[in-house]
């Protein structure tokens, strides 16, 4: 990754945002005004905080009113959300049908439902799990972007072989999406609660800062996987690991009766992070 040149870097904005709210001893004013430096983002936060996601009564017109209602964890994930996305923006398929659209519908999907799961379980902020879903296969778009031809590969060994991603990928590569993925957020300085989710989201280390989320994340991306299909639309068992089962259990075999109640959710998700 350090030979990548063109490698996306998030806006100075979102860093030093980022940093001042890890520190903890910035003002509303302060992080306000560091925001506010990048008018791209302040239009998608005012935006984002006065569309259906939060469905506040009343209209939010600034920055600061937007972190003062949503509050300033709220307020950086979402800035890392838009962030990210705008990095790895959608572009059109080529012969093969892989695009990084395929990749963020997928990884919308499982935010929605992170959010969804730790709202029902308790067990996790939502905020950080929404934030937490969209980026857990952050590598994936890495893959996409500056190795394609290893992920065309992986693509078709999955389709001859009827064998998932993270299965396939280990015949062309010796580091996991989820590796390049954490290595991404690592380099971009992300929280180190999201780097564990995205390092973690399959192998479930024990080690993980954020183990809470990390199991909401892991939970949503089996129930994804199961009933709409992997990015790549191959629907797989509905098999957690086992330190999660006990959490989502109950999910796992309802997913047929409440599911409906989050898709609606997830198209609005579509629809905000995706359009032009």
């Amino acid at each position: 990754m350090d030979k990548i040149l063109d490698l996306p870097t998030l806006p100075v904005a979102a860093i030093k945002f980022n940093q001042m709210v890890a520190d903890g001893k910035a003002s509303m004013k302060d992080i306000s005004d560091a925001l506010g430096k990048d008018q791209a983002i302040v239009l998608k936060i005012l935006k984002m905080a006065n569309s259906a996601f939060f469905g506040l009564r009343k209209k939010v017109e600034t920055l600061q009113h937007a972190v003062v209602i949503l509050g300033i964890n709220t307020v950086r994930n979402a800035v890392l959300s838009l962030s990210v996305v705008e990095c790895f923006k959608p572009g059109k398929s080529n012969e093969s049908g892989i695009n990084a659209w395929l990749l963020w519908k997928h990884s919308l999907a499982v935010a929605v439902l992170s959010q969804h799961l730790s709202k029902q379980t308790k067990i996790a902020a939502p905020d950080d799990c929404f934030v937490g879903g969209l980026l857990h296969d952050v590598g994936k778009l890495v893959l996409l972007q500056y190795f394609y031809g290893t992920m065309e590969k992986i693509v078709e060994s999955m389709d001859a072989n009827q064998r998932s991603f993270s299965v396939a990928e280990r015949e062309f590569v010796s580091a996991s999406h989820a590796m390049v993925g954490g290595a991404l957020a690592k380099k971009w300085r992300l929280p180190e609660g999201l780097v564990g989710v995205i390092k973690s989201h399959h192998t479930m280390s024990s080690s993980a800062p954020d183990m809470d989320r990390l199991k909401m994340v892991h939970a949503a991306d089996i129930i994804v996987n199961g009933y709409l299909g992997d990015f790549m639309g191959h629907k797989w068992p509905l098999k957690v690991h086992p330190s999660v089962e006990p959490l989502v259990a109950k999910h796992l075999n309802t997913v047929d009766v409440w599911f409906s109640e989050v898709e609606p959710q997830i198209q609005e998700a579509y629809s905000f992070f995706m359009e032009e």
